[in-house]
């Protein structure tokens, strides 16, 4: 008996030593620098002097959560009580958390952990990483002749995750090709490459049946400056989100997000715009008629349990400087055991004038009637409370790994129940065989 206890024990600290070669742990890191090789061209044209700017926005966790660092605990307002990053289950969610994260910076300009220019070969590597952690990589636009290479903003985890056969390796040199967009200054171009929101929600307010009144308290007008061919495109992410105990009903949420003070006309990325050249050869971008699209953006969200979140990008062109604002709220349903969220955000972009001439800008939002505290996530969020009515839904959920542009992500821990299963196994077999 005496032999048996000392076997199992044995195949039991085998398992557990297996499942710990297996299982990448951030608290185990070693401490072993880092690098990050970053990539700038535009097709075949390779793009030098391109400025960069890395930022650690979070620390490194195999829990689903990443706590915020210093310089980005404000990111989500101080009544919302959070201080990490979590519930991001798919790639248009990073993307849209990339989004605020850069609007974020571009507001608060904090200080980067590390900035550069790209070499002759279009390429900057960020050596002697030594936290761990997520971060944010941001690029200046450049200018080549006549047209304009902006990248687009990305997150990466660094170190990053490699897969070797059935285990997976850190990454600790990690590279990343940016992707680029290219417009030729009065015209427009495309771009791709590579790089890459779910905040978790915030408790929504208590019903008021009271209408949402959409005109404005304190009309910002803009003054009307001619159209010269130049533009500058914002897009603004904002998620409607569908939280509360399970067997959640199927229901539709409808948001609206609408030009104020006669600010341009927000665009699905689904409409689309139609071009004309000018003698001069200057390129002028209007929506196409044949999209039908109305000066407000309108969305319908259908959630569910299964579907309990959607992100809509709003598409706006701009043609001068100015500060324009917007207005985006959500219709007060009826459903019964739905508490629906009913702020308002008034949505402020800022255009400026860049030194070579072109347009750039920024955004944030602010609630309507809820003092100054500026928001770079726009979100609404809609609670459904379980009644004795509410029919019994057994379909299994499945979690989603954190998805971004770059591939090089961390696993969750992985086949400590299978070791240990085949240990219990082993010792079940012995045990029959002296049986």
């Amino acid at each position: 008996m005496r032999q048996k206890s000392i076997k199992l024990g044995v195949l039991v600290l085998l398992a557990a030593l297996l499942a710990s070669l297996v299982i990448p742990a951030w608290a185990a890191l070693p401490e072993k620098e880092s690098s990050l090789t970053i990539t700038f061209q535009y097709q075949s044209t390779v793009l030098p002097n391109g400025v960069f700017r890395a930022y650690r926005v979070a620390a490194a966790s195999d829990t689903g959560k990443y706590p915020l660092t210093e310089k980005f605990l404000a990111y989500y307002p101080a009544d919302t009580g959070r201080t990490d990053i979590s519930g991001i289950e798919d790639t248009v969610g990073w993307n849209a958390l990339a989004v605020g994260l850069e609007n974020y910076v571009n507001n608060t300009k904090p200080a980067p952990d590390a900035s550069g220019k790209t070499d002759s070969n279009g390429q900057l590597k960020f050596e002697g990483v030594k936290t761990t952690g997520l971060y944010l990589v941001m690029g200046d636009p450049l200018t080549i002749g006549r047209t304009v290479y902006t990248p687009q903003t990305f997150l990466v985890m660094i170190p990053g995750l490699k897969e070797s056969g059935n285990q997976y390796e850190y990454l600790y040199d990690v590279t990343s090709t940016v992707k680029v967009t290219a417009e030729t200054r009065g015209g427009s171009g495309g771009g791709s490459g590579g790089g890459g929101t779910k905040p978790t929600p915030v408790n929504p307010t208590p019903v008021d049946p009271t209408p949402v009144d959409p005109t404005p308290d304190d009309p910002t007008p803009v003054d009307p400056v001619p159209d010269d061919g130049r533009y500058f495109e914002m897009e603004i992410p904002h998620t409607v989100i569908y939280i509360g105990p399970k067997h959640r009903p199927e229901t539709d949420f409808t948001l609206h997000f609408l030009p104020l003070d006669n600010a341009p006309p927000i665009i699905k990325k689904s409409e689309v715009y139609s071009e004309t050249v000018d003698p001069s050869g200057t390129v002028r971008r209007t929506v196409d008629a044949s999209s039908d699209a109305p000066q407000e953006m309108m969305t319908v969200a259908t959630l569910s349990e299964k579907y309990p979140r959607e992100t809509t990008t709003g598409t706006i062109t701009f043609t001068a400087p100015g500060l324009y604002r917007y207005y985006l709220y959500e219709d007060i349903g009826n459903k019964s055991g739905v508490t629906y969220d009913k702020r308002g955000y008034d949505v402020y972009v800022q255009v400026t004038e860049t030194e070579d001439g072109g347009l750039t800008g920024s955004w944030w939002g602010q609630v309507r009637g809820g003092g100054d505290e500026k928001y770079y996530t726009l979100e609404h969020v809609n609670t459904w409370q379980e009644t004795k009515k509410s029919p019994a839904n057994n379909t299994p959920t499945k979690s989603k790994l954190p998805q971004t542009g770059t591939e090089l992500w961390m696993v969750p821990r992985m086949m400590a129940g299978g070791c240990g299963l085949v240990a219990a196994g082993i010792a079940v077999r012995g045990r029959k065989r002296n049986g």
